[in-house]
């Protein structure tokens, strides 16, 4: 159900045994929300998503791509069914370290994604890796969603708001965005029109006491 292409280069990761207990407390990698859904919530339909529009593809991926050291790269945190909807040339999300959440699947031996077994595992071995990761994104679906915004470590929410209902049968978690606080800028929230289809950008803070 998510967007974008390539491998996640010269990082090797290794398997989640190969993270090494320390008596330092890492410190902990802010993690983002990213999501498009309709009217009614939808994210996803038929293991892919219910539109089509471009300047959605290229919001998601300029804006996980992005990082303020350029030393550092940003995680994608998915779910299994997400990975497998990645289109072949699309997995892995190229210049991101991808880590898939799953309890059967095994690691891939050509490295292209991390598996975890749990949300709060993903989590403990990316924290172990800030000298390399910047944000942790986390891109769905239902289930990495719900686990993210109950996470003392959710920062923001980026949402792409589509208007209209595109029956979908995958929906991201009732939240009520009021609770958040909404960040102004006019240029991204200006309603766009693509095929006939409305669509606007907005992104939520969420503090600590939030969360």
């Amino acid at each position: 159900m998510y967007r974008n292409s390539e491998c996640t280069g010269a990082l090797q990761v290794g398997t989640l045994h190969d993270v090494c207990s320390t008596e330092m407390v890492p410190p902990r990698i802010p993690i983002n929300i990213i999501v498009a859904m309709d009217s009614r919530g939808g994210i996803g339909k038929n293991g892919d998503l219910p539109w089509h529009i471009p300047e959605d593809l290229e919001y998601f991926y300029m804006t996980t791509m992005k990082t303020v050291d350029p030393a550092k790269m940003n995680a994608v945190l998915m779910g299994r069914k997400v990975w497998e909807s990645l289109p072949t040339e699309w997995r892995p999300l190229k210049g991101r370290l991808n880590v898939v959440l799953s309890r059967s699947m095994k690691e891939p031996k050509d490295g292209s994604c991390v598996v975890a077994r749990s949300f709060e595992s993903a989590i403990e071995l990316l924290n172990s890796m800030g000298d390399k990761i910047e944000t942790i994104w986390d891109i769905g679906g239902s289930r990495p969603y719900d686990e993210g915004l109950r996470s003392d470590q959710l920062r923001k929410i980026y949402v792409t708001f589509i208007e209209g209902d595109f029956n979908a049968d995958v929906f991201f978690p009732s939240v009520d965005f009021g609770r958040y606080r909404k960040e102004v800028d006019f240029s991204s929230e200006k309603e766009r029109c693509y095929n006939g289809i409305f669509y606007r950008f907005e992104t939520f803070s969420v503090s600590h006491q939030e969360t």
